[in-house]
């Protein structure tokens, strides 16, 4: 995995409607044919808040299945 994806504020699964929603914003901010992760991550870095809740997301499904971060 590239080192700048490899982070626990990132979360590109869908899971839930929260995903969900975080998906749509990125395909809203880059189009579909911006899809690549060098412009996914870049979006991510200037939306701090956005990553503060996709890594307590990540937390909460680590933590329900006993797994520490």
């Amino acid at each position: 995995m590239p080192p700048r994806l490899d982070r626990g504020d990132l979360r590109l699964a869908i899971r839930d409607d929260e995903d969900w929603e975080n998906v749509e914003t990125i395909l809203d901010a880059l189009g579909p044919e911006s899809l690549d992760w060098q412009f996914i991550t870049s979006l991510l870095d200037r939306h701090p808040q956005m990553c503060r809740r996709m890594a307590e997301q990540n937390q909460a499904d680590f933590a329900g299945r006993g797994v520490l971060v």
